[in-house]
């Protein structure tokens, strides 16, 4: 008896398993899994938010439950969305789209009432945050999405496709000339830096030790002529550390335009025979 009663609920689970498994609607193409938290209420599926085939809503839909009841539905295609009624029985419900001819409205749509509250649903689709396109149109997009998101891959990938040696001699020839000379600017812009860096130290040494003479005159307090000689010559030779100072920052400013430049200019030729080494 024992073994009976298990080969009746095997016999059972497996009725069930193909029960839910049921195409209700032979002229359906697609089916979507709708999976409700509140099956006593009804409930609403928003088909904006999925990828969908384009117009295969046009002709209508089915609603159905895991044992092939039909619920009553409301389809609206401006909203593209579908309401559906309530089943205690289930969590589970299957629309059935993609029709070749029009699908019979639902008369008994008026049971779910001008008022629906939304439940939560888990659809079993893919979300691709694009309404209501085509898969080109669909396909294009991503892509787009894709290249914005991995830019930095997408332009270092690039950096390594090989170049012929053609290429690269062609921009040397192009680039190479304006290259060399602005590299010649920075390279004599860094000598006038060094040599002012050099005068400025030696000025600065020189109103070191005009300032210690100044003080000791000052302290001895006996030539008041002394005094404003030393003076003098320490004013002079701040002035003198200001002017190299004010020439420095103004070579510094030169190199860093120049420096863009060239940059700019040189990295026309290294891209290439970069590829073209690698």
């Amino acid at each position: 008896m024992r073994l009976l009663l298990h080969i009746f609920t095997f016999f059972v689970m497996v009725l069930s398993a193909i029960a839910a498994d049921t195409w209700h609607e032979p002229d359906a193409k697609y089916r979507i899994e709708v999976h409700t938290d509140m099956p006593d209420l009804p409930g609403y599926a928003d088909f904006n938010r999925i990828c969908l085939p384009e117009k295969s809503l046009d002709n209508g839909v089915s609603v159905y439950d895991p044992s092939g009841k039909k619920l009553p539905y409301i389809l609206n295609l401006k909203n593209r969305g579908v309401v559906f009624g309530d089943d205690k029985d289930s969590s589970k419900r299957f629309i059935y789209f993609g029709y070749s001819k029009p699908v019979a409205a639902d008369f008994n749509a008026a049971e779910i009432g001008k008022t629906v509250k939304r439940s939560p649903l888990r659809l079993t689709v893919l979300n691709c945050h694009i309404p209501n396109v085509s898969l080109d149109e669909w396909i294009k997009q991503k892509l787009i999405h894709l290249e914005r998101r991995h830019s930095g891959s997408i332009n270092y990938a690039k950096a390594r496709i090989p170049s012929d040696r053609q290429a690269y001699l062609d921009a040397e020839r192009k680039y190479g000339p304006e290259r060399d000379k602005l590299a010649e600017i920075s390279r004599n812009i860094r000598n006038r830096i060094s040599r002012l860096q050099r005068d400025i130290a030696t000025e600065k040494r020189k109103l070191s030790s005009a300032a210690n003479k100044l003080k000791a005159e000052k302290r001895k307090k006996r030539n008041k002529k002394n005094i404003a000689q030393c003076q003098y010559q320490v004013n002079t030779l701040n002035k003198q550390v200001r002017a190299l100072y004010s020439k420095l920052d103004a070579e510094y400013k030169s190199l860093k335009k120049n420096d863009k430049e060239y940059s700019k200019v040189r990295r026309n030729v290294d891209r290439l025979r970069g590829r073209y080494e690698w």
